[in-house]
């Protein structure tokens, strides 16, 4: 299970975390261990220490939340960070990419938290689901992601209601961040991005403060206050830098160009 710090700040956690294979992930498993903690991951590869499944598979997460539970003698924390992202038009209908998100970003994050609830209950344990400062702020050609991510602290809200005196429910909202799942996305070039690393400390305080709502760095936290209650100012600024970046670009090559469409008699 790695190196553990007899005076770590984890010492004796039992931490169970997806999306393992990279991105945020790796680096907060470097530091739970460091920190003392036991960490298995579930991807979609196995390697040391992370168990191979498909999140968006209600079987396949049985059975890898039950082996986890079993190597570690139980669960006190399960962190879903598994996601992935597709940009849209949001004026076409739901492409399979789109929905493919909608299912491991929403559906996934409840499939591994529904299979480990019994465990969580024991041990009077912790969900922290991983959603995103896009869960507010909206950049153009990204509906279905931050609709995941927005649903995500929904269902966040409402498993905290249903089961508050008996687990601890924390929602994080990282800024953008360059990782292999993101690297070749367009919105860096619209908001502000930070690292992986504040992603991972984020994630630990998490584990030992519980908050209910967190962000991954003090000026990501005044990003979120802002998205929620000046709406308007912040759409017009995203919406702003996005028109800059078409006009040196273009837009995406996804985006379906009504000029050339007749327009009904009845709406003229």
């Amino acid at each position: 299970m790695g190196n553990k710090s007899k005076n770590g700040k984890l010492n004796g956690k039992r931490i169970l975390i997806t999306g393992a294979a990279g991105g945020i992930a790796t680096e907060a498993i470097r530091l739970f261990k460091k920190e003392g903690a036991q960490v298995i991951g579930i991807d979609l590869s196995a390697d040391e220490d992370i168990i191979q499944a498909d999140i968006r598979d209600v079987e396949a997460v049985k059975r890898a939340v039950a082996e986890a539970e079993s190597r570690m003698g139980g669960i006190d924390v399960l962190i879903n960070n598994a996601g992935i992202g597709s940009p849209q038009d949001s004026g076409e209908f739901p492409s399979e990419k789109a929905r493919l998100v909608m299912d491991v970003n929403l559906f996934g994050t409840w499939n591994m938290t529904a299979a480990a609830l019994p465990a969580l209950i024991k041990s009077r344990g912790h969900v922290i689901n991983v959603a995103s400062g896009l869960a507010l702020a909206n950049v153009a050609y990204n509906a279905v992601y931050s609709a995941s991510k927005r649903a995500i602290t929904s269902y966040s809200d409402v498993l905290r209601q249903e089961y508050k005196s008996r687990i601890h429910v924390t929602t994080l909202y990282p800024a953008f961040m360059r990782t292999n799942i993101t690297k070749k996305s367009s919105i860096g070039d619209t908001v502000r991005v930070e690292t992986v690393q504040h992603a991972a400390n984020a994630l630990l305080k998490a584990i030992i403060q519980k908050p209910r709502d967190l962000t991954t760095s003090r000026r990501s936290g005044f990003e979120m206050f802002m998205a929620r209650h000046f709406r308007r100012t912040v759409d017009r600024i995203l919406l702003n830098r996005s028109k800059k970046i078409e006009l040196k670009r273009g837009k995406p090559s996804f985006v379906k160009d009504f000029t050339e469409q007749t327009v009904p008699d009845e709406i003229n």
